[in-house]
């Protein structure tokens, strides 16, 4: 009796689960604006179907069955794939029709189009395969063909290497005794040259410097006798006070030491300005000679020495100098 029950109870939890399912899996119609976008983009579609622009037919009816899940969108969207060229998402849109279409003319059409699209797929990788085993064979032949003219040309580099490097061997050891010659003959000279032109170059720019010093001697002179009129100039204005002090009215010794203040004020600042610009202007004046005396001497090209370098497996030369 209790399994009875039981069996009774399964029985009808399967049903249920069934009747859920089944609620689950039925669709929901769509609202007539999910409709009337769904219509737009399928003549889109089919507009663009029509023009041969595949690409954006398939764009659109793939909006339009995702509005509206209607098996012949996806029949339209393998007629553009494979008109397109693109056989293998063909095929999956006809596999997705037949799934839910079995029967009638436009399924018979499907499978129709399946086999073909199928039997093309075949026979392009059939051709691929024999294509890219045709590749393989040539890359293999010319590899083979590339390795044996490599080991070929190995073979003479190494035998022209032996070669140059004997003759290398007997043509350096007649270049280091040739420099050898002429650097024990020309370093005296270049000694000497090298000892004459910086010579010459520290002379470079001697009369500006001289001027340069000799304008800022005038310069420190003037200064010095400006001192001497600032004095006079102090020494005036003091007796000025004193006349003016002790006298009730101008006389011609108060003009007089006007005068004398003026003139020693006058004098000091024209010197005092005079000094300054002549310790300028000498500043200048010697630096510009400095400079014409360093770029001289920065100028003057060192000895060049060449010292012959040599070694078992071949030789050189080694020059130190300023380039």
């Amino acid at each position: 009796m209790l399994r009875i029950v039981l069996c009774v109870h399964l029985v009808a939890l399967m049903a249920g689960a069934t009747a859920a399912q089944a609620r689950q899996r039925k669709p929901r119609r769509p609202s007539a604006k999910v409709l009337r976008a769904a219509k737009a983009h399928f003549k889109q579609g089919r507009a663009h179907y029509s023009a041969g622009n595949y690409a954006l037919a398939i764009k659109e009816y793939t909006k339009a069955h995702r509005m509206t899940p209607r098996p012949l969108l996806l029949f339209n969207i393998g007629q553009a794939y494979r008109l397109k060229g693109d056989k293998a998402q063909a095929i999956v849109a006809y596999q997705r029709y037949l799934a839910v279409v079995k029967g009638g003319s436009i399924a018979e059409e499907a499978r129709n189009h399946i086999a073909a699209l199928q039997l093309k797929l075949r026979v392009e990788r059939a051709e691929e395969a024999k294509r890219r085993a045709e590749a393989a064979a040539k890359a293999a032949e010319r590899r083979l063909a590339e390795a044996v003219e490599a080991k070929r040309r190995v073979d003479a580099a190494a035998k022209a290497r032996i070669r140059t490097r004997r003759a290398d061997t007997k043509r350096l050891k007649r270049l280091a005794a040739d420099i050898a010659a002429r650097n024990r003959k020309s370093k005296v000279a270049d000694r000497q040259r090298y000892r004459r032109q910086m010579t010459v170059a520290k002379k470079r720019g001697r009369a500006l410097r001289a001027t340069g010093v000799a304008t800022m001697v005038t310069g420190a002179v003037s200064f010095l006798v400006s001192t001497v009129f600032v004095f006079r100039m102090q020494e005036a204005n003091r007796d000025l006070n004193d006349w003016s002090n002790e006298a009730s009215t101008w006389t011609v010794k108060m003009d007089q030491l006007v005068r004398d203040k003026v003139t020693s004020f006058n004098l000091a600042l024209g010197l005092t300005i005079s000094g300054a610009i002549l310790l300028v202007a000498g500043g200048i004046i010697y630096a510009v000679g400095g400079g014409q005396r360093s770029r001289a001497m920065g100028a003057v090209e060192r000895p060049l020495s060449v010292t012959p370098l040599l070694g078992p497996n071949g030789g050189g030369v080694s020059l130190q100098g300023r380039f």
